[in-house]
């Protein structure tokens, strides 16, 4: 798991716990990483996580977990896997770009709003 943010590179929140053994079979292990910003959020828990992003509000979802034997439907989920990580990764890069054009838009804002009210006084005061 990514130590920082893929949507706004923070650094992310971390909480991890190792548990005991759970029905003999060893032991459990639940991570979970928060953005400090909202934007991203990993959970795992011994054989199954989730990944959350937030885009402009709307939460998106990932669930995937994992077996330690094989099966016979190997071909199925791989190609579901496959599948999962290219929506994963089409909604990551979408967030990631949303976020920026958003940080572009409040950095307009704030040159305008300095312009109109910051500059305007400092010319006043030099003269």
């Amino acid at each position: 798991m990514p130590e920082t943010c893929p949507i706004c590179d923070s650094e992310l929140n971390r909480k991890e716990d190792h548990l005991d053994f759970i029905d003999g079979m060893g032991p459990t292990l639940e991570q979970y990483d928060d953005c400090p910003n909202g934007c991203f959020s990993y959970e795992f828990v011994t054989g199954s996580y989730r990944q959350t992003y937030m885009i402009r509000g709307v939460r998106v979802s990932f669930y995937g977990s994992y077996r330690d034997d094989e099966d016979q439907e190997g071909l199925f989920n791989w190609q579901l896997s496959v599948g999962r990580i290219t929506a994963q990764t089409t909604v990551q890069n979408l967030a990631r770009e949303v976020f920026l054009e958003d940080l572009k838009s409040a950095n307009e804002v704030l040159r305008e709003y300095a312009r109109e009210n910051l500059l305007p006084s400092a010319v006043q005061q030099a003269a």
